[in-house]
């Protein structure tokens, strides 16, 4: 027989994925033109080195950002009972928090890559690590 051979079966996370970020922009903004992105931040230190000879503090932390993205809800009935995704933080839109008085210069990227969680409301989570000399 000449049948048609499947070598894959999307999975529902296979599909929420496909559908949220088949037309998604992360150049543009997660929320209408006319609403504000809240974007809460926490920091966890986790070592700071000093060195004194060259004016230097370097600080270890984990970041945490949290914010609400319109375009990444979905209902969960539609997927399975997913209540929650995890996309590469380089896949979805993420706040543009940097240190201006790095003492490193401000083209420096201060966070690990890392996956972010999407809930199905749309929030999103990112924890990446992240080195701070000043």
């Amino acid at each position: 027989s000449t049948g048609v051979k499947v070598l894959w079966n999307a999975t529902w996370t296979d599909q929420l994925k496909h559908d949220l970020l088949m037309k998604y922009d992360k150049f543009a903004r997660p929320a209408q033109h006319t609403n504000v992105t809240s974007v809460t931040f926490q920091l966890v230190i986790k070592h700071i080195e000093v060195d004194e000879i060259r004016s230097l503090m370097v600080v270890n932390a984990w970041s945490s950002f949290t914010w609400v993205d319109e375009k990444l809800k979905w209902n969960e009935s539609d997927y399975g009972g997913l209540t929650k995704l995890h996309v590469g933080d380089h896949e979805i839109w993420q706040p543009d928090v940097v240190l201006y008085n790095s003492a490193l210069g401000n083209s420096v990227d201060h966070y690990g890559n890392t996956y972010c969680v999407v809930q199905m409301e749309g929030t999103v989570i990112w924890a990446p690590p992240s080195q701070f000399s000043v």
